[in-house]
């Protein structure tokens, strides 16, 4: 399935990376790579960004990849880290928001891993569930991705922190989804009958949070079997819903190559406001011999939230900003909101020499 390669941040099988050059794409030389204590093995990726209101501190949430006590496997963790200085320093909160797990399913020596997460204040709420995280949730064998077990889940508490002992809600899970007795209960929304746009999506990932002064909404990867898949939208207005599809802000077949003739696809969609926009950051994915690879991270305005639309010029999307990492590498799966002016845009990048590890940068480009 063509698509469902790129779908997460391990499908490199981390060992088809390029190694690093000194330079950047962009020329930028000013960024700084996010480092602090109690992070795992393999590094941290897939940085979110929101902002406390009352104390002014910023959240980040991110995957830890660690060991697995399965040889073949990967462990990888939601933790939490802030930043009392607008993200000019950040420091790890010990809270392991999502553990991995390592467990036998039928005969097989799996794990369950949680990444791509998406961090959200929304002040709609009670204080109860005014702090959310979404994530995408999965078994993997090895570099295998079992994404029939596997769906989009949410947590919400009253603090951060409080995510950790949260209750977990599966939210959404796509067409490809197995309901078996492993896997109980049943999702709050099979997200592929929900509208017709969305019948030939076998996996949703790649989760975008964040809110509005009377709506939730999330973004979300597409993925298909015939295709790269979509970007799209979907809004829980309050009080009381229901979910609703809002539209697609990008076909990858079509708006990736009218882009860029190198570009595959897109991933890692993340929206933020500014100035009283909204704004819309996917990763490209590019062609790495038979592999696809994430490549830097570019931006578009968005012209309306509720019909899902992003700012054209004669039907090809308008990309008004871009960031990227060290030349050749799988970089990306970036996230930003306006308060972390003390990095900007923070980044993923994988490198593999001198040993394979996942990093977060601070770009210290404010968009």
């Amino acid at each position: 399935m063509k698509n469902v390669s790129f779908i997460c941040i391990m499908v490199l099988l981390f060992f088809f990376m390029s190694c690093e050059k000194d330079e950047n794409n962009n020329g930028e030389t000013s960024r700084r790579q996010i480092t602090f204590a109690g992070v795992g093995d393999y590094g941290i990726f897939d940085p979110s960004l929101a902002r406390d209101p009352n104390t002014g501190k910023l959240w980040m949430s991110y995957s830890e990849v660690d060991n697995s006590t399965y040889p073949a496997n990967k462990r990888i963790n939601t933790r939490l880290a802030y930043s009392g200085d607008s993200g000019t320093t950040w420091a790890d909160s010990g809270s392991v928001i999502n553990q991995a797990t390592d467990q036998i399913y039928d005969i097989f020596e799996t794990t369950w891993v949680y990444e791509v997460s998406s961090i959200c204040y929304d002040a709609n709420e009670p204080s109860s569930d005014k702090w959310k995280l979404v994530f995408h949730r999965y078994l993997a064998l090895g570099t295998n991705r079992l994404f029939e077990h596997g769906w989009i889940g949410m947590k919400t508490a009253s603090t951060p922190g409080g995510l950790a002992s949260a209750a977990e809600i599966k939210l959404f899970t796509g067409k490809s989804y197995d309901a078996d007795a492993n896997n109980p209960p049943n999702p709050v929304l099979p997200l592929d009958t929900h509208h017709s746009d969305l019948n030939a999506c076998l996996v949703f990932t790649e989760p975008s949070v964040f809110s509005t002064n009377n709506a939730l909404y999330i973004c979300m990867l597409g993925a298909k079997s015939s295709s790269m898949g979509i970007i799209f939208l979907v809004k829980y207005p309050y009080p009381a819903g229901p979910w609703e599809y809002k539209g697609t802000f990008l076909n990858n077949d079509v708006d990736a190559p009218a882009i860029n003739a190198t570009y595959d696809g897109f991933s890692a969609p993340s929206i933020y406001e500014k100035g009283g926009k909204f704004y819309l950051m996917v990763t490209p994915v590019i062609k790495d011999g038979s592999v696809d690879k994430y490549s830097g991270t570019v931006i578009f305005e968005i012209t309306s939230l509720d019909s899902a639309t992003i700012k054209r010029n004669t039907g090809i999307p308008e990309v008004i900003n871009s960031v990227y990492g060290t030349a050749d590498s799988f970089n990306g799966a970036a996230g930003y909101i306006s308060q972390s002016t003390g990095s900007g845009i923070l980044y993923s990048e994988l490198s593999t020499s001198p040993s394979l590890e996942f990093k977060i940068f601070a770009s210290m480009v404010n968009p």
